[in-house]
């Protein structure tokens, strides 16, 4: 985490600083919900902008409690919420649940199939008073298409040079965008 701090406070832009265990589901037990909150009280001391973050309960609903706690406890970091959302069935009942708890942005691909299918979702979504960031599929070929439907585009690994996350950003990738 120090690492991290170092990093941060060192950037001149903007970053939102992802906060999460596992990469197997959204569901966060007791110790990694213990750690999370570590984490967060970590980085609020450093220059991050905020953290992204999000967590379900074991039947695929938003855990709201937990959610609000640890939106209590970055305050006053913006908090996104990540792409837990595309699991969500009734995406209008927790984009307004989660506006209400203040999350200033939402990272999606608008559900779970491909982002390129789920467009019409995505700009849709912008009528909730949450920022919609689309992510996941998006690449040099689509995200000025995509970047039409959502309010922020994130990029990931598709500007990394073997389009994984396994090696560092590519600036020939970076300088491509418009």
């Amino acid at each position: 985490m120090q690492l991290l701090g170092n990093v941060l406070n060192k950037l001149k832009f903007p970053i939102r600083v992802m906060v999460r265990h596992r990469d197997t589901d959204f569901y966060c037990p007791a110790d990694e919900y213990f750690q999370l909150k570590k984490d967060i009280a970590y980085i609020k001391t450093t220059k991050a902008e905020g953290i992204v973050v999000g967590i379900l309960t074991p039947n695929h609903q938003i855990d709201l409690l937990r959610m609000q706690e640890l939106i209590t406890l970055a305050y006053p970091l913006a908090v996104t919420f990540h792409r837990t959302f595309d699991l969500i069935e009734d995406k209008v009942t927790v984009i307004q649940q989660l506006a209400q708890l203040g999350v200033s942005t939402i990272l999606t691909q608008g559900g779970i199939t491909p982002i390129m299918e789920n467009l019409v979702t995505l700009q849709n979504l912008r009528n909730y008073g949450v920022q919609i960031q689309g992510g996941s599929g998006i690449n040099l070929t689509n995200y000025q298409e995509v970047s039409h439907y959502c309010d922020a585009i994130h990029l990931g690994s598709a500007v990394h040079y073997d389009g994984t996350w396994n090696t560092e950003l590519d600036v020939t990738k970076l300088q491509q965008l418009k």
